[in-house]
């Protein structure tokens, strides 16, 4: 950090708080960095511009009594520049609770066979990951990445679980929009390689992350659609072409038409396979005045 984060940090007189100061690499190997000092058994990710509410800590420690879960998933908060605040979780008709057995194979098809491509489905914040199972997952994954790092661990990690707890009350506060975000950061080169080399990491070793063909086919479209949609917002349109020559994804956006997509991403993805660009690009314009009123009322 170029702040006084560091100071800070020191000045707590706890033993509980372990500190470690390393080159910036990123936040994907400081991540990695932390998970390996780790000694808990569980591992609860807080990205620098986020925060949590203090009492998750409290509830965690309440599920584990319960069963120490290899996974819990929370609910959290959008939070806003203007200061308005949402809720958000995983999706309507997921049920709280406990997960095991065929009703976590359930869960899992349900969180990693799904088309719909909400990108925060697949976020490492507001879930708590058993450390002993991360830890094992760690050494499997990708060395370096930038713009998709959180599903390079969180599909390998609940395709790993044999258990899982889902609690939607909000106990992440996720700070929305910001303007030097890595994502926003990121060039659409950048984000284009970065979404190649995901999918080929996950094709090349889905044996060793035990991930399902349902599973490569559902990132493969998720983060392509993603991207492409990033190119359009960005006004790129020769770069949103380049869909059109990938026969994958254009198999595969038939695929999603018959999947069951929520309405919003069912109609982005039928203008996509008809290629009607510009209406899509009016659809997300519109998306964005939608999101502000909603807010300001």
């Amino acid at each position: 950090s170029t702040d006084n984060s560091l100071a800070v940090l020191n000045s707590f007189n706890d033993e509980r708080l372990k500190v470690f100061s390393k080159e910036n690499e990123g936040a994907y190997k400081t991540w990695r960095f932390g998970v390996e000092k780790a000694t808990g058994d569980y591992i609860v990710f807080v990205d620098s511009d986020d925060g949590v509410i203090p009492s998750v800590f409290t509830r965690i420690n309440e599920i584990s009594e319960e069963k120490e879960y290899d996974f819990i998933q929370f609910g959290w908060y959008n939070s806003y520049p203007d200061g308005k605040k949402t809720v958000g979780n995983i999706g309507e008709g997921v049920k709280e609770g406990g997960y095991e057995g065929e009703r976590l194979e359930e869960l899992k098809r349900t969180l990693l066979y799904s088309f719909d491509f909400n990108y925060l489905r697949f976020c490492r914040w507001a879930r708590v990951f058993k450390a002993d199972v991360l830890k094992r997952l760690l050494p499997k994954l990708i060395e370096k990445i930038r713009m998709y790092e959180d599903n390079c661990v969180t599909v390998p990690f609940i395709s790993e679980v044999n258990s899982a707890y889902l609690d939607n009350a909000p106990y992440y506060v996720y700070r929305y929009s910001r303007a030097d975000s890595v994502t926003n950061a990121l060039k659409n080169e950048e984000f284009y390689g970065d979404c190649k080399k995901l999918n080929e990491f996950f094709e090349e070793n889905a044996a060793a992350l035990s991930l399902a063909k349902e599973t490569l086919d559902a990132q493969y479209f998720i983060t392509n659609i993603c991207t492409y949609l990033r190119f359009l917002k960005s006004g790129d349109y020769a770069a949103v072409k380049r869909a059109e020559n990938d026969e994958r994804f254009q198999e595969l956006l038939v695929v999603a038409q018959k999947s069951g997509l929520n309405k919003r991403n069912a109609t982005i993805t039928k203008l996509f396979y008809k290629r009607k660009y510009k209406a899509l690009r009016l659809l997300q314009r519109a998306n964005e005045v939608m999101k502000k009123l909603r807010r300001k009322g």
